[in-house]
């Protein structure tokens, strides 16, 4: 806020919905991560080491994304 008052423009950290593959905001998608489970979860604070998943919040990619499986080949960092 206080770089906007100096004049000074912030970047904002752009994703792409995994599914509809526009892009956002970071802060407006929900990003999943894969847990040591092989399970996809909610990385609420989108800190969570690993490769992550970000969706858009349109019902039609929530639903296909509850369909979504994960590739064995995907590398775990």
């Amino acid at each position: 806020m206080a770089a906007e008052h100096l004049g000074e423009i912030q970047a904002v950290p752009i994703r792409m919905c995994v599914i509809c593959r526009k892009r956002f905001p970071k802060d407006k998608l929900r990003r999943y991560v894969l847990s040591s489970e092989q399970v996809l979860i909610l990385d609420a604070n989108k800190t969570k080491p690993g490769r992550g998943w970000y969706v858009c919040s349109d019902q039609h990619c929530e639903q296909k994304f509850a369909r979504f499986r994960v590739s064995h080949n995907v590398r775990r960092g």
